[in-house]
């Protein structure tokens, strides 16, 4: 049987123990993380706004946060605004619906699973604005969105190049045999072009 001395210095967690540096180490790091100190729900903006312990406040769309789309029926205004900080400032969570979100993921940007952010970030990308549409008009009208410049190794054993690279060295072309093909030359015959210094 442990003596008590040897229990204190051991905390449970799951099947496994681990000893007292390793638990200061996480509390550590917990306390290094940003930390929430104050939250609520701007019915004007439709936004959670958030402030942290280092002094950032920022301000996150409803409709962003996946945990709160993704509920049965959703959220009013006066639920959103029932908001508390918990476990010492690590999530944000809403009593009324039960539901919590992470709070330094909200401050780093992420504000659900990575396919909802993937999600987010391509309706993001489909967004039309006028200066999409006169550069796509534009693009249209000299044939197309511009290519990039690719290096090749022609069947005939020559390197080639269809577009110069900007700040790489122009090389003349000459004849390469398959056994002098080295690093510089990708599986697929593509030639890795590299700045010179």
């Amino acid at each position: 049987m442990a003596s008590s001395r040897e229990h204190l210095n051991r905390e449970p967690v799951g099947a496994q123990t681990i000893g007292r540096e390793q638990f200061d180490a996480a509390a550590g790091a917990a306390q290094a993380s940003p930390v929430a100190v104050a939250a609520r729900y701007s019915r004007t903006h439709h936004k959670l706004e958030v402030s942290f312990a280092n002094g950032v406040d920022i301000a996150v769309p409803i409709a962003l946060i996946q945990d709160l789309q993704m509920l049965a029926h959703a959220p009013t205004p006066a639920q959103l605004a029932d908001v508390e900080i918990w476990g010492g400032g690590q999530s944000i969570y809403f009593p009324r619906l039960d539901e919590s979100v992470w709070a330094p993921g909200l401050l780093s940007g992420i504000y659900g699973t990575k396919l909802w952010m993937r999600d987010l970030a391509r309706q993001m990308g489909s967004v039309k604005s006028p200066a999409k549409a006169a550069a796509a008009r534009e693009n249209g009208r000299k044939g197309g969105r511009p290519r990039k410049a690719v290096a090749s190794v022609a069947s005939v054993g020559a390197v080639t190049s269809s577009k110069p690279v900007a700040g790489a060295q122009a090389l003349p072309s000459e004849p390469v045999s398959r056994a002098a093909v080295g690093p510089g030359v990708a599986a697929g015959g593509k030639v890795v072009v590299r700045k010179r210094p």
